[in-house]
């Protein structure tokens, strides 16, 4: 495979002297999100004084899980499951552009453990208007929930309009219209609401691509940096970087710490993916903390935010090390 190009990223710089970077990697399918031309930065939670935040985005490329059309996704997969081979031609060759990204933070005078990745593999659509997935096998079920019930992997893009009859009804991923009703109270948070929902199942969901590679340039390529947060993500079964993850270890070399969050109630990259990555991981000798949120589908939660927050701030104070 051919190297890849030069990766588009946005960056939110800090309000202060820039001592520390957090490079975030989106979901397959969706681009970097953050900020542009009259957009609000995606989590103004996640916004520092001394840390640059880096939203790097992937190029587009033919997608194996998608027939072959074109997605922006870090790397290519023969199937989604986490008994696959890894498709580790196009893993290998986005660790290296991903890597710029991290030289780049060195750069401008930032150490490598003073660096973090986190990954955040969600979808939101649009929060007005109305909804591209009127299909005639969507079904309203209660609480403002209109739920697509036949969309599969290898369906296209919906079209359409959807009478939900709510303005704050949002398109979900799998052609599925959900209420949201968010306010300040609300423990969801609308998260990166700009992504255009006419795209296919399988680009929506993201299935947490951006937490395998996250880990890929964590235990292959970066392993000095100070850690990973991954949310609902998984790695295959197989996967090299357990390998390399455990020749560290036999070493006596670091690893970086890894945060995981999963809600128990994903059912797109199920609890049980993310746990036993966990537990592989831990075993190959990392240090690892995994945080279970009852009830939580593929979402991003405020608990899950100010848990990020804080634990970004432990392992990147103002001033110099913890």
């Amino acid at each position: 495979m051919a190297a890849v190009q030069k990766l588009q990223r946005c960056v939110v710089s800090p309000t202060g002297k820039h001592s520390a970077s957090v490079i975030f990697l989106h979901g397959s399918g969706t681009r970097a999100r953050g900020c542009g031309p009259g957009r609000e930065v995606a989590l103004p939670d996640l916004v520092f004084d001394h840390i640059r935040v880096v939203y790097p985005t992937a190029p587009a490329r033919p997608y194996t899980p998608m027939r072959g059309a074109s997605s922006t996704v870090w790397f290519d997969r023969y199937r989604i499951s986490r008994d696959s081979p890894e498709h580790l031609e196009s893993v290998d060759a986005m660790c290296g552009a991903l890597g710029d990204v991290v030289e780049d933070e060195l750069k401008a005078g930032v150490p490598k453990h003073r660096v973090i990745i986190v990954v955040l593999s969600l979808w939101n659509g649009p929060t007005h208007g109305s909804l591209p997935v009127g299909r005639p096998d969507t079904r309203v079920s209660p609480c403002g929930t209109a739920r697509h019930t036949g969309l599969s992997l290898w369906d296209g893009p919906t079209h359409g309009s959807l009478p939900v009859g709510r303005p704050d009804t949002r398109a979900s991923p799998c052609g599925t219209a959900r209420h949201t009703g968010l306010t300040e109270m609300d423990d969801c948070l609308t998260a990166f609401p700009d992504v255009c929902c006419a795209q296919m199942c399988a680009q929506q969901w993201g299935f947490s691509m951006g937490g395998a590679m996250a880990l890929h340039l964590a235990c292959r390529y970066h392993p000095e940096v100070a850690g990973v947060f991954a949310l609902s993500s998984f790695l295959n079964k197989g996967s090299v970087a357990y390998q390399a993850a455990e020749e560290r270890t036999r070493l006596g070399a670091g690893l970086p710490d890894l945060l995981q969050c999963h809600g128990t109630s994903d059912d797109l990259v199920l609890h049980q993916w993310g746990e036993d990555t966990a537990a592989l991981l831990r075993k190959a000798g990392m240090s690892t903390a995994f945080h279970s949120f009852p009830g939580l589908h593929h979402q991003l939660c405020r608990p899950e935010v100010e848990l990020l927050r804080s634990w970004v701030l432990a392992k990147l104070p103002p001033h110099g090390d913890p």
